[in-house]
């Protein structure tokens, strides 16, 4: 399963730049080819207008990351390295399997409690309820880190988002 990523561009330097430079790059090539669908629509075309009244971008070039349920994973706006871009998506897709794996592992315990009666129903339902608060504390504990990591030579976020009450996703 693959990130949902959207490039919009223009006829502007950073658009030419990023195109002659990052999207041709070997290693975002290989990224892309792994870890992404990608989609380029043109400013001003009724495709990116459309996704900029539901992802908002204050300028173009605008890469956006889309995970599960249409959660916006990270966007970057403006011109980047291919090294950052690659490790981008490297690191978003990551995040995104981790929590299907999370989820897919909190669903069968939640399964398992309501397929058995008495004591194992119970122990079950107790090891639910601590998935669900270690669940929590971690996203706790990510989103107060995340707001953290903003490198502010690039303006640019780390590229996921650790996303509270996601224990039940879907793909795009």
């Amino acid at each position: 399963k693959k990130l949902f990523v959207v490039y919009i561009s223009d006829d502007g330097l950073e658009s030419k730049r990023l195109e002659n430079v990052t999207w041709i790059d070997p290693t975002v090539r290989e990224a892309l080819s792994k870890y992404c669908i990608l989609l380029h629509v043109v400013k001003g075309s009724s495709e990116a207008q459309s996704f900029s009244e539901i992802y908002p971008m204050q300028s173009v070039p605008c890469i956006t990351a889309v995970g599960y349920n249409g959660i916006k994973l990270w966007q970057r706006e403006g011109f980047v390295t291919a090294d950052v871009l690659a490790s981008s998506f490297e690191k978003a897709w990551l995040s995104l399997h981790f929590q299907e794996t999370t989820a897919a592992f909190l669903s069968a315990a939640l399964a398992s409690g309501n397929q058995f009666g008495g004591e194992t129903s119970t122990h079950s339902s107790l090891s639910g309820q601590l998935i669900l608060e270690e669940q929590s504390s971690m996203n706790d504990h990510a989103q107060s880190a995340h707001s953290q990591t903003i490198d502010d030579d690039n303006n640019f976020e780390e590229p996921y988002k650790v996303v509270p009450n996601s224990g039940f996703v879907s793909y795009l």
